[in-house]
């Protein structure tokens, strides 16, 4: 299995396995220009005066442009690993601060706090073989896990990458199950998807003005380099009525702060 590298960039440190970059750490705060800014921005969207939870830390790449954009508020982080988090608190205190983080399974921590947020960020994931992937729970446990975290009126946020079973409608249904409305984003350079869940409706329209709102003020170079629309197709699926994942091959492509497409 491929070693986790620690390289050095005129920002700070850059965390990559597998080609792909993990954390892009920077010494001030700051866009990165790449996949991170799009998940600060709706950090910072929805996350203003608000309980918010980030699952998947590495060594806090998405803190830089969140503090950058505005965002004053705690944000509680869950990892299982320590090594990023050292690396965060060598660079990045004290202006990365206010920042509670948990040495825990994500999942078993998220369990264990019912109600507890207005916002929970899923950025999980796992080193197999040759590739970085999703945890299989993903697709399974962990939308409903993230549903109950939430306060009445909460959002989740799903960054994903392509199913290693199955394919792309299959594995958004499945998360999107637990949430009455749902947004789903692409972005031009990157295979990545991100859902939004809500219990009541989001506007595209607002929600994408906004986010370009917001990495406009720290000139991050995605803010016209993706698209927000509603994901109708999405919700009100039963579980048991979605086919079966069946086995999709992969094509190989070159990454960088999430997935570029090939």
């Amino acid at each position: 299995m491929s070693r986790l590298r620690e390289i050095l960039t005129p920002r700070g440190i850059q965390l990559v396995q597998h080609g792909t970059l993990i954390s892009d750490v920077s010494r001030r705060p700051g866009a990165t220009h790449g996949f991170f800014d799009l998940l600060a921005a709706l950090i910072r969207l929805f996350g203003e005066q608000r309980r918010i939870a980030l699952l998947g830390f590495a060594g806090g790449g998405l803190i830089a442009p969140v503090r950058a954009m505005g965002l004053t508020d705690m944000i509680h982080a869950v990892d299982v690993s320590l090594d990023g988090f050292r690396l965060f608190r060598r660079l990045c205190l004290p202006w990365g601060e206010p920042v509670s983080w948990h040495q825990a399974d994500a999942f078993a921590w998220l369990r264990d706090r019912p109600g507890a947020f207005d916002l929970v960020v899923d950025d999980l994931s796992v080193p197999g073989p040759r590739d970085i992937l999703k945890p299989e729970a993903t697709w399974a446990e962990l939308p409903g896990l993230m549903h109950r975290a939430l306060v009445p009126g909460g959002i989740a946020v799903f960054n994903l990458l392509k199913p290693q079973v199955g394919n792309w409608t299959e594995g958004l249904r499945r998360v999107a199950t637990p949430f009455p409305h749902v947004l789903e984003i692409q972005t031009d350079d990157y295979e990545n998807r991100v859902l939004v869940g809500a219990a009541t409706p989001l506007d595209a329209r607002a929600v994408s003005r906004d986010m370009r709102r917001h990495l406009r003020s720290v000139r991050s170079r995605i803010a016209s380099r993706f698209s927000v629309r509603q994901a109708s197709r999405l919700v009100s699926v039963s579980p048991a009525m979605l086919p079966s994942p069946a086995h999709e091959s992969r094509t190989p492509s070159l990454r960088s702060t999430g997935r570029f497409h090939s």
